[in-house]
């Protein structure tokens, strides 16, 4: 109930803008400027400590100057800024591409940081303050689901809120694995050792960013339950582009785990038969360029290629293979230079990797690396 008391709290806490709090909001927009973005522990205005957490929660509109209105519970909560102000710097990436003469601009975040990337309210955040750095006003998150889904943030209206910032917003997608991206628009995708592919138009410049992971790429359904065949992800978003536009199209692979260390062994003793049956499939229907260490007429331990048969999709639909290019980074072994620039925190990898974790342990399985893409004007 909206009070007498809170009705005087609230005006007192307007009035009380002009003054001392001014002063505070100018410094924070000066460190946002400057490159640095906030965390900002907030206190309501009768004195009830609040720390802010998720607007999927608390369903909370921010406001440009320097306070936040939260009506859930059909309540009116106004917030204002506590003493306690955590300053976060945008990170630098550990690495960032400029593939099709520079027309997309990618970054890559992985290990080294105070976090890793996974979904998570701290990740928004610092997403957002990307974005601000890269002078969009939105980044959309596609809800990964390794299926063959693809989504065009264009023709969705009412995007849910991940992170409201005064410049850049974080906004959820449907579940997909791709985005459709027109020039002017950014995407973020969490990811361990899935290959990321860009797929572009040349002509018209419009980009399909694809987080290509095995289910996404080979119907295990069909091979494992006898299930209707569907596309993989690299065919649904090649049907998107015209017929006309085919030889306009360009492709750009990066960041996933290499072959050698994608092994899935015959021999064994629990996916043994499994992965027989995966192998075989991928051997008679893309070749043995799809394994690593192969033989003339065998699929050698069982280590597979994502990315050549990446390639070899994007050849069926007769896309030429020098008009598909790597941006070189291998998740599960590159590691940083011993004399080169150390990250924050000391890490002989460079990348987050799921099949490393599994294989090695003492890492987190659930950690992800962080990709950012930007399709230029």
């Amino acid at each position: 109930m909206f009070t007498l008391t809170r009705f005087f709290a609230v005006f007192e806490f307007i009035l009380r803008l002009g003054s001392e709090k001014r002063n505070l909001i100018i410094e924070i927009k000066e460190r946002v400027r400057g490159g640095i973005g906030i965390r900002v522990r907030f206190r309501t205005v009768w004195g009830n400590p609040w720390e802010f957490k998720s607007p999927r929660t608390h369903k909370v509109n921010c406001f440009r100057l320097s306070f936040l209105y939260d009506t859930s519970g059909g309540v009116l909560n106004l917030y204002k800024f506590h003493k306690e102000i955590i300053v976060a710097k945008i990170p630098n990436p550990t690495k960032w591409l400029s593939p099709f003469e520079d027309r997309v601009r990618v970054e890559l975040y992985g290990q080294g940081y105070d976090t890793d990337w996974r979904p998570s309210l701290e990740t928004w955040e610092k997403v957002s303050l990307i974005g601000e750095r890269a002078g969009v006003s939105s980044v959309f998150v596609p809800n990964l689901a390794f299926g063959r889904s693809i989504y065009c943030p264009s023709q969705f209206g009412g995007h849910p809120l991940l992170f409201g910032a005064r410049d850049c917003s974080v906004l959820s997608g449907p579940k997909a694995d791709g985005v459709i991206l027109f020039p002017g628009q950014a995407c973020w995708l969490s990811s361990a050792d899935c290959p990321t592919v860009l797929l572009k138009n040349m002509r018209t410049g419009v980009t399909i960013v694809l987080h290509a992971g095995r289910r996404c790429l080979v119907d295990e359904e069909n091979i494992f339950n006898g299930t209707t065949c569907s596309p993989s992800i690299i065919d649904a978003a090649i049907k998107l582009f015209a017929d006309t536009d085919r030889d306009k199209l360009r492709v750009f692979l990066f960041l996933g785990i290499g072959a050698k260390h994608f092994l899935h062994s015959p021999a064994h003793p629990t996916w043994g038969s499994r992965n027989s049956k995966l192998n075989e499939f991928i051997l008679n229907k893309w070749g043995k360029r799809c394994f690593w260490g192969s033989s003339d007429s065998e699929i050698g331990e069982g280590r597979i290629s994502l990315f050549d048969i990446i390639v070899a999709q994007c050849m069926e639909h007769g896309i030429r293979e020098d008009h598909c290019s790597f941006g070189l980074s291998e998740t599960f072994s590159d590691t940083y230079p011993e004399n080169g620039e150390k990250p924050l925190l000391w890490t002989p990898f460079m990348w987050y990797s799921h099949r490393r974790a599994v294989f090695d342990g003492g890492e987190d399985l659930e950690a992800r690396n962080g990709i950012f893409v930007l399709n230029k004007r």
